[in-house]
């Protein structure tokens, strides 16, 4: 999914079409960033458990 951001980030630089230009870099800039944003949530939280769970086992032994 990064790639296909900087691929986005990348057709906006090449462009002389001021159009194509805003959506590609609008596509870039929001779509993109909040699929990645999920996936990034989900692992912080995942890493959260983890620890939590390290912690309370740690107090039982």
């Amino acid at each position: 999914m990064k790639k296909c951001q900087d691929d986005l980030e990348l057709f906006a630089l090449a462009t002389d079409n001021e159009s194509a230009k805003q959506m590609y870099t609008r596509n870039a800039e929001k779509k993109l960033t909040k699929r990645l944003q999920k996936y990034s949530d989900f692992r912080a939280g995942s890493v959260l458990l983890r620890n939590l769970l390290n912690d309370h086992n740690n107090k039982l032994c």
